[in-house]
């Protein structure tokens, strides 16, 4: 018999609570007339390209891969360059540059996506206010395993 006071039967995903909170992708990209770099992606981290490090670094990095301007509309974007922005290169390094007045320094790293990146983000941090943040872009949907039930597929 499950119970909320023992964790036996509960489904392991999702611990019992029947959903899971998701990056909605379309929250991110409330404006896609904007480009990339003018604030088309209004997500913590990757609003500010202009004065963004480490963000900008990846997209030009996957803007010279796909062969895309951060300057294009994000509407006129292809759906495989959208894909690979919001979702990652699912493994596939890239070659990223980094410059600053005393170096120039090129590593390969994949890159994770923006949503991939702010979901990691949300249950990595120790700041509520970092969560808060990152949470004004989820919704709640029912876990994928045990479709809403809360318990563990094999109970």
């Amino acid at each position: 018999m499950f119970s909320f006071n023992s964790p036996y039967g509960a489904c392991t995903e999702c611990s019992g609570l029947g959903s899971h909170l998701s990056v909605d992708a379309e929250m991110i990209i409330p404006d896609r007339t904007l480009s990339i770099i003018n604030g088309g992606i209004s997500a913590s981290g990757w609003e500010d390209l202009k004065s963004g490090f480490t963000s900008k670094i990846y997209l030009d990095a996957l803007s010279k891969k796909y062969n895309f301007s951060l300057e294009t509309p994000i509407e006129n974007l292809p759906p495989e360059v959208m894909e690979v922005i919001l979702y990652g290169t699912k493994g596939e390094k890239q070659e990223l540059h980094y410059e600053n007045e005393h170096k120039q320094k090129v590593n390969y790293k994949p890159f994770e996506g923006v949503v991939k990146n702010l979901e990691r983000r949300y249950h990595e941090t120790e700041f509520e206010s970092v969560r808060q943040g990152i949470e004004e872009y989820m919704f709640d949907n029912a876990c994928s395993h045990c479709h809403g039930d809360r318990l563990s597929p094999t109970v």
